[in-house]
């Protein structure tokens, strides 16, 4: 059984979304395993790398559809986004600079927040822009 399950209520029903969310869950299932037994640390921070880029990469794709949409609650949704990327980003840059390992804590803060923010400002916009169609 993986750390972070995939599950139905995750679905956004857009494609793109979708398959980056699976993509991101199992980047977070992949850190967690990897951090459990004792895998090196620049495989794991490796794998931060790989996590930040297509989150990001995702973010961008969202807020290309908040315009695209005129979605009225994009800016809070955006805010979201960028702090999770600070967080990512100032973590990534003491791990490089520092060169601590990661710790558990990573993993489990990331799968709370996609599960969070998927359930719910995700399936918001989803359902702004099925309701709109």
């Amino acid at each position: 059984m993986a750390f972070l399950e995939w599950s139905p209520e995750y679905i956004l029903h857009v494609d793109e979304m979708d398959e980056h969310h699976i993509q991101l869950f199992e980047l977070v299932n992949r850190m967690h395993e990897a951090i459990i037994n004792g895998a090196e640390p620049g495989a794991v921070n490796g794998m931060l790398d790989q996590f930040i880029d297509l989150a990001v990469e995702h973010f961008a794709a969202e807020e290309d559809e908040f315009r695209e949409y005129d979605y009225p609650k994009a800016l809070d949704h955006k805010y979201q986004h960028d702090d999770l990327k600070m967080q990512l980003l100032e973590k990534q840059a003491s791990l490089q600079d520092n060169g601590p390992k990661i710790s558990i804590e990573l993993p489990e803060y990331l799968a709370a927040w996609l599960k969070e923010h998927t359930m719910s400002s995700d399936q918001e916009f989803t359902a702004f822009v099925l309701g709109n169609d």
